[in-house]
C-alpha cells in the first residue's frame, strides 16, 4: 500500500522502483454489505492496460475476489 495516495500516478516509475514490468492497479467501494473492487493490469512501459475486471460482490466474498483477481492475471 506504499504507493496507495500517491500526489502522482507514474506507472512507469513505481514499476522501475519495484523491479517489475507490470503493475495491478486497483480500488475498493464498500456500501453496506456489498463491495465493488475494481483492478487494472497495466503494462508499465507503455502505459497500455492488459485487463481489466470490476467485481460486484457482498462482502462476504471479498476473499474469493482476491483469489479470482490472480487467477486472471496468472492464466
Amino acid at each position: 500500500m506504499q504507493y496507495k495516495n500517491a500526489a502522482m500516478r507514474n506507472v512507469r516509475e513505481i514499476a522501475q522502483q519495484l523491479g517489475v514490468a507490470n503493475v495491478l492497479e486497483g480500488s475498493v467501494q464498500r456500501s453496506g454489505n456489498r463491495v465493488r473492487v475494481t483492478a487494472q493490469l497495466i503494462d508499465a512501459r507503455t502505459d497500455t492496460h492488459l485487463w481489466a475486471e470490476r467485481y460486484d460482490r457482498d462482502l462476504a466474498d471479498v476473499f474469493a475476489i482476491q483469489s479470482e483477481i490472480a487467477k486472471k492475471i496468472a492464466d
